[in-house]
C-alpha cells in the first residue's frame, strides 16, 4: 500500500467520525417548536382571499390562477395608492 492510499483512509475515517459527530450533534440540538396563536389576516390577504373568489365566480371554467393572481396584484397596486 502506497503512501496516497493510506493517507486517503485515514482521510475517509476522519470525515466518516465527523459525519457521526454532526449526526448525533443534530438531533440532541433540536428545539420544540412552540405553539402560537395564528396572526389576523392583513388587509393584503383579505383582498387577494376577495378578488380571487370574485375572479374564480365571474371566469367560471375559464378561470387560470395566475392570470388571476396577476391582476390581483395590479388592482391592489392601484387601490393602496
Amino acid at each position: 500500500m502506497s503512501e496516497s492510499d493510506s493517507r486517503i483512509d485515514k482521510l475517509e475515517k476522519e470525515v466518516s467520525e465527523l459525519r457521526s459527530k454532526l449526526e448525533n450533534s443534530t438531533v440532541s440540538t433540536k428545539k420544540e417548536k412552540t405553539p402560537r396563536a395564528p396572526r389576523a389576516p392583513s388587509e393584503y390577504n383579505l383582498f387577494m382571499k376577495k378578488h380571487l373568489a370574485s375572479e374564480k365566480t365571474r371566469l367560471g371554467d375559464k378561470y387560470d390562477h395566475k392570470a388571476a393572481f396577476k391582476s390581483a396584484g395590479e388592482a391592489w397596486s392601484k387601490n393602496k395608492k
